[in-house]
């Protein structure tokens, strides 16, 4: 999981504000996290969307699942290759794996073939990116392809 301290921050990083750091920052956001997120968010997946997003210009790599059917992300883990997302279907497990029906991504070869190695969901290609497609769609068909 990516976190906003430690060995997956950025290396210039603006300050969090009087009185804080960013052990601190991490300590909150991990507490919360604790508190609030548990595996309840995987019941009843079935339609789960793949997408990748960069930060820190390019060179760093979030893997996003989205709950497709109700436009919410449930995972995002640091890098975008095949081992990131198997990391997601490890801790989906078997039985939630079988679940999934379809898994729409781009058409990189890491995503399809981790969820190929894990599942037997049909893959959808998609022409827009999935995690932005959980919550609006384009206009038109070829809006999805600028």
């Amino acid at each position: 999981m990516w976190w906003p301290g430690g060995a997956n921050a950025p290396t210039a990083r603006p300050w969090p504000g009087p009185g804080a750091d960013w052990a601190t920052v991490t300590a909150i956001a991990a507490r919360v996290v604790a508190d609030n997120v548990d595996d309840s968010r995987f019941d009843g997946l079935t339609r789960t969307g793949v997408d990748e997003i960069s930060w820190a210009k390019g060179y760093r790599y979030l893997t996003i699942v989205v709950d497709q059917a109700a436009g919410k992300v449930v995972w995002a883990g640091d890098g975008k290759d095949a081992d990131v997302l198997g990391e997601f279907y490890t801790l989906l497990g078997p039985g939630r794996c079988t679940s999934l029906q379809a898994v729409p991504m781009d058409m990189g070869r890491a995503c399809a073939s981790a969820t190929r190695a894990h599942t037997t969901a049909t893959i959808c290609w998609a022409l827009f990116t999935s995690s932005s497609c959980s919550t609006k769609r384009p206009s038109t068909p070829s809006a999805g392809l600028a």
